[in-house]
Order: structure tokens, then C-alpha cells, then sequence
């Protein structure tokens, strides 16, 4: 899916999508990202180290991946995002696991009438990017240097 789509814009050829972290926005099942919180890391770290054995027939390569995910998971709290990013990505099974979880869907928290954030839109159409409220002054398209406009659907 184009993600555009997920704000109900047309796919343009060649737009880039730039979403700033809003709080309310949840990006998945697109795997690890940077978008998601250390809780959610952990519980998915979590759920990997539970189904390890189904993940990861071979042995050596099992033992190591429960190795890496329990070092990610003793890390301190609000120290080991990067340590469990990590961890969840280095293993090709833990991998398919977490792009295949079905139960983190694209989603807005909340009431689903309340806008997410203000969509700007370089009027070439190669650039855009959310912003959670509207900004003072003007945004430039780091492409072009043009203004960026706001979108209005």
C-alpha cells in the first residue's frame, strides 16, 4: 500500500511520505521501527523469546537470538530501544514473525474524527511531510527549496 493511502492522498510517482512522530499514529505491520515504543519493543522481545523454538529451528542460531534478546530486554528502562530494535532484527525468523504480526494494524489511537496532523505538500509533488499541529512560518522542501503548502484534500 502506498503510503499515502493511509491519510487518503493519490499516489503520486516519485512522492516521498515523511510522517514526524505523532503521537497518535501507529505504523504496522510494516516489521521494527523507529516509530515504535520501548513497551511495544519489549512485549514483542517478549513474545519472540516465547516462540523461539517454532521461529528458529536450528540450534545455535536459537541460542544466540534468545542470547541477544535477553541482553535487549535486562537493559535499563528507557535505555533499550535500541538494544531491542536490534535484537529483534538480526534474526531472519524473528524478522518474518514481526512483519507477519497481525495483531499491530495501522491504526489511529482515539477518536478517528480528530485529525492526526497537518499534511504539507511541495507543489512539485515530490515531498511531503505531517507535522502534529500547524507550524509558524513557512516550511521548505528539502528537495527544491520550494514552499511547502498545506494540504486540504
Amino acid at each position: 500500500m502506498f503510503q499515502g493511502e493511509l491519510l487518503g492522498l493519490e499516489a503520486c510517482p516519485g512522492m516521498e511520505l515523511h510522517l514526524e512522530k505523532l503521537p497518535g499514529l501507529r505504523l504496522a505491520p510494516l516489521g521494527v521501527n523507529s516509530f515504535m515504543e520501548e513497551n511495544e519493543l519489549r512485549q514483542l522481545a517478549k513474545g519472540a523469546r516465547r516462540r523461539l523454538t517454532e521461529l528458529i529451528p536450528d540450534d545455535d542460531e536459537r541460542r544466540q537470538a534468545d542470547g541477544d534478546l535477553t541482553r535487549a530486554l535486562n537493559e535499563p528502562p528507557a535505555t533499550a530501544k535500541p538494544a531491542l530494535m536490534e535484537a529483534l532484527r538480526s534474526h531472519e525468523g524473528i524478522r518474518r514473525w514481526v512483519a507477519a504480526d497481525t495483531d499491530r494494524i495501522v491504526a489511529q489511537l482515539g477518536d478517528p474524527t480528530e485529525p492526526i496532523g497537518v499534511l504539507y505538500v511541495c507543489p512539485r509533488k515530490d515531498y511531503t511531510v505531517v507535522r502534529e499541529t500547524l507550524v509558524d512560518g513557512e516550511l521548505l522542501c528539502p528537495k527544491d527549496g520550494s514552499v511547502l503548502e498545506r494540504y486540504n484534500g
